[in-house]
């Protein structure tokens, strides 16, 4: 799966996630984007598409307690 069918396949779920953590719609899409560039970055390490959504999922979850606990979320 290369990685225009991953971000067909999974933003509208990984974005729901990050906006049930982050309250702000424009916080979820940066979670998002930010986890699928970083996916990217690392992409060749998978060799098994059943844990690639898993793999999405936490890294969302991680990246959007990152967020909350930044300089940015709190000066807001």
């Amino acid at each position: 799966m290369n990685i225009n069918e991953l971000v067909y396949t999974y933003s509208d779920y990984l974005y729901r996630i990050g906006y049930s953590y982050v309250k702000d719609e424009q916080a979820a899409e940066e979670v998002v984007q930010d986890v699928f560039f970083k996916f990217y970055k690392t992409s060749t390490q998978f060799e098994n598409q059943a844990h690639i959504k898993t793999y999405l999922t936490r890294m969302v979850i991680n990246r959007s307690y990152d967020y909350l606990r930044s300089w940015k979320h709190k000066m807001e």
